[in-house]
């Protein structure tokens, strides 16, 4: 996998974040596209990030080797059901939502396996944060030291098992 396309749903506070870390790192990809039915987010995201692609349909987003879901949970438990046809078998998605596991996330995508869950925070945006992720079985090791490489920017990713990720997300929102 050779990550050249980067697509986020969900235009809020931490597609900031990332797009902020990704802009500031040699990383960043060809092409960003960001989706959202807000498009007061949209215009202050691409405001910020002019080389960014921004749409209101979550299927140019999806159609990326890496998506992010920067969506609250009850957001991704109606959106991912929309999207899960057009979803492409050789994509990633990395689910930024505590609560919903990789099960349930597949369950919502069709049976997807490709996934990474990350519980981002938001000292990422100066390349500070403290950002546990867990990977899937479905993702290769050659996968999963280029999603590392790409999230690290965004400061110190301790990879862990699935089911510590809520611990994590409250320790991190408490401070």
């Amino acid at each position: 996998m050779k990550v050249n396309t980067i697509g986020f749903i969900g235009g809020g506070r931490i597609t900031h974040i990332f797009l902020k870390a990704l802009s500031d790192s040699t990383l960043t990809p060809d092409r960003v596209t960001v989706s959202d039915d807000r498009p007061e987010a949209l215009a202050k995201l691409r405001s910020a990030f002019p080389e960014i692609s921004v749409t209101s349909d979550n299927r140019q987003s999806i159609a990326k080797d890496l998506v992010f879901i920067a969506l609250h949970p009850p957001a991704i438990q109606a959106v991912l059901p929309q999207i899960k046809d057009s979803l492409p078998q050789q994509s990633v998605v990395v689910s930024l939502a505590p609560v919903v596991s990789f099960r349930k996330l597949s369950d919502l995508l069709g049976g997807f396996q490709r996934m990474v869950r990350q519980i981002p925070n938001a000292p990422s945006i100066v390349h500070a944060g403290y950002n546990p992720v867990a990977f899937s079985p479905a993702i290769s090791a050659d996968e999963r030291a280029e999603i590392e490489a790409i999230l690290q920017p965004l400061g110190q990713n301790p990879v862990v098992a699935e089911e510590t990720l809520e611990a994590y997300a409250i320790l991190a929102a408490m401070g």
